[in-house]
């Protein structure tokens, strides 16, 4: 008899266990429910592949699209965002946004889709998320005259369908336009919205995040970081953005470089020093295979490479990239013909991109000259050309 009643509260204590265990676990999950808004997206595949929380892991997590509906259900372990992209965006653009979704805890998060342009979705059952869609809609609200002018300009259907235009005069013109003025103007319109953001929501994450992710000057970032709440600048992106504006300070214009190594695709370390060894000037660039800007400087780099190799420049791209092999895929549709590292295998403490280097979007670059001494940050395209032309003309 005893032996039963010592068996049964075994099997209750494993049952009780079981159910905590359980109850845990289902808080521990965030539910997206998706609408795609028609069944014609039926078939194509919505991605899950990052987690703030979960730094350098690829978390291969997809749903594809049935009678216009999809659901993933993510991992929790804190206040974080998630990573997604749309397989129809990345098959009609050619490349995509990501879309970053902000969480505060576990939940259940309903998301309108934009399956063209999965950035611009709406969401409900995330408060954070709200603020940030808020603001990147007032953004645009703002932008949209000036875009429209050009729509006007240059065609509706040059803005719609920028693949089939590539070698047109005409849409070339319209990239300039867009290089040198739309960025700009979008960057501007941002900074001054940010600042009536952080404002108005003092104590919210979502106002930490984009700050984090801002093109503030580090002195501009470090004096709006101390008009935030404490509960903004204790979240995780409050956190971040502290550390990213200190090590920014380290890697100012001035600044000397220590040595530092990233692996190529062999596994082979490439370091500071080896690429410095012979060369006047080494243009660092960070970027990631899911950055349309980034592919976009590609054609760019590679005219200023043939250009300057053999005149002192040397060129060294550091992957950001979570997968290894988007990374690699990427080198093999773009071909880069400069060195190549990827820091996303290494531990977080040890990416350049983290502890060497303030990267608070890509493409980030850096130019050094042949001390090591950064002398240029974030100078691309046409700007970067006329740099390396005055570095160089002798």
């Amino acid at each position: 008899m005893m032996h039963i009643q010592q068996s049964l509260r075994l099997i209750f204590t494993l049952l009780a266990c079981t159910a905590v265990t359980l109850a845990l676990a289902q808080q521990q999950q965030v539910v997206l429910k998706g609408d795609a808004g028609s069944t014609d997206y039926d078939g194509h595949k919505i991605r899950l592949y990052r987690y703030s929380e979960m730094p350098g892991k690829d978390l291969k997590l997809e749903a594809t699209v049935k009678d216009g509906k999809f659901e993933i259900i993510a991992p929790f372990t804190g206040l974080g965002h998630y990573v997604m992209m749309s397989e129809y965006e990345s098959k009609t653009n050619g490349s995509y946004a990501p879309y970053l979704l902000l969480v505060e805890r576990p939940d259940t998060i309903h998301i309108q889709a934009n399956m063209g342009s999965l950035a611009q979705s709406t969401t409900s059952g995330s408060e954070p998320q709200k603020t940030i869609e808020a603001y990147y809609n007032e953004q645009r609200r703002r932008n949209e005259p000036f875009l429209q002018a050009l729509r006007d300009k240059y065609g509706a259907e040059r803005f719609d369908n920028p693949r089939k235009y590539t070698n047109d005069p005409i849409f070339q013109e319209l990239s300039k336009v867009y290089e040198q003025e739309v960025y700009p103007r979008n960057e501007k319109i941002g900074n001054e919205l940010l600042i009536e953001f952080i404002e108005r929501y003092p104590e919210s994450v979502a106002v930490a995040f984009l700050l984090k992710r801002s093109s503030f000057p580090v002195e501009k970032r470090v004096e709006l970081y101390n008009k935030l709440g404490i509960t903004a600048q204790n979240s995780p992106y409050g956190k971040g953005l502290k550390i990213n504006n200190e090590t920014e300070l380290k890697s100012a214009v001035g600044r000397m470089v220590a040595n530092f190594e990233v692996p190529n695709k062999t596994g082979e370390q490439l370091s500071l020093t080896q690429l410095l060894n012979g060369k006047k000037y080494l243009y660092i660039d960070f970027w990631a295979s899911w950055c349309g800007p980034c592919m976009a400087e590609i054609p760019n780099l590679k005219k200023a490479y043939d250009r300057y190799k053999d005149k002192g420049l040397e060129i060294w791209g550091i992957s950001t990239d979570a997968s290894r092999d988007k990374w690699l895929a990427a080198l093999e549709s773009k071909h880069p013909n400069w060195p190549q590292a990827w820091e996303g295998g290494m531990e977080e403490e040890k990416k350049p991109s983290k502890v060497k280097f303030s990267v608070p979007f890509l493409p980030s670059t850096y130019l050094l000259d042949a001390e090591g001494k950064i002398i240029a940050k974030n100078v691309r395209g046409e700007e970067l050309d006329k740099l390396l032309k005055e570095l160089l003309a002798n």
